[in-house]
């Protein structure tokens, strides 16, 4: 469960990276909705981590940095080179 968790931590960096690059409307609000959509994810499962009575991995902080980073550099390549990663994902 802890791996699902971070997998949604790195969806948010993801799309909100690609969010503040993207150089269309469409796309800019296709994005917002997809990580808004993504923090029910991440809520279901933090609170079923806590059900299981563990924690997050303290890693997140650095999988969060790692996903901005890597997909603020595919986004300013271009929306095409940044919708990519969301099709490869």
């Amino acid at each position: 469960m802890r791996v699902n968790h971070t997998g949604e931590i790195y969806a948010q960096g993801f799309y909100n990276a690609q969010a503040v690059f993207a150089s269309d409307q469409a796309i800019y609000e296709a994005l917002v909705r997809a990580a808004e959509e993504e923090l029910d994810h991440l809520a279901w499962c933090r609170d079923r981590l806590e059900d299981l009575g563990t924690s997050p991995s303290i890693l997140d902080p650095i999988w969060y940095a790692a996903s901005l980073g890597l997909e603020a550099g595919a986004a300013l390549s271009s929306d095409k080179v940044s919708l990519g990663f969301i099709h490869a994902t």
